[in-house]
């Protein structure tokens, strides 16, 4: 068996008493090991002779730990990977909201949605204000969909109680053909 010493990656010290690599018995390849107080992991006992190395698997563990993070910090900031890896912003607008509050809201989803991030937009409104329009969370709602314009698109569609004084919608960002 092949017994490949790793020390670890960073500049740990080396170890002078095993070599980088060897060809050795599984009984010494054990006892170095245990000697060195590291594991023995299996890199392919398909070959012939079967190739173990021996790592410190906490070590080794937290290196892919650490790989992996660094992959998703770098597939967030180049803006791949499915809707759903990114966090789910959420914008809440009240019917009857000032164009003022509401253009500054919306200009704020709309940078959400060019670094590609899903929108929850959730509407209340309050018993006066459905008195003075029943249909006062969708309206509302235009009112937001038209200041978005093209950059989002529903991906599910408005859900309202039944007195129609909540509602909420999902929106993700429309892909473009570049």
């Amino acid at each position: 068996d092949d017994d490949d010493h790793e020390d670890g990656v960073g500049g740990g010290p080396s170890s002078s008493s095993a070599p980088a690599s060897q060809i050795t018995t599984v009984d010494a390849a054990i006892t170095l090991s245990h000697d060195l107080s590291l594991d023995l992991m299996e890199v392919n006992l398909s070959q012939i002779p079967p190739v173990i190395k021996a790592v410190d698997f906490d070590k080794h563990l937290y290196e892919l730990k650490k790989k992996e993070r660094k992959n998703i910090t770098k597939k967030k900031k180049e803006g791949g990977g499915a809707i759903s890896d990114r966090p789910l912003k959420e914008f809440k607008f009240r019917a009857g909201i000032d164009d003022h509050d509401l253009k500054r809201k919306t200009d704020n989803m709309r940078g959400y949605l060019e670094k590609g991030h899903a929108i929850r937009v959730t509407l209340t409104a309050r018993k006066h204000m459905l008195n003075a329009d029943e249909g006062a969370i969708v309206t509302t709602l235009e009112r937001v969909k038209e200041l978005v314009g093209e950059l989002a698109v529903e991906a599910r569609a408005l859900k309202a109680n039944e007195r129609k004084s909540y509602g909420s919608l999902l929106m993700h960002p429309k892909k473009s053909n570049n």
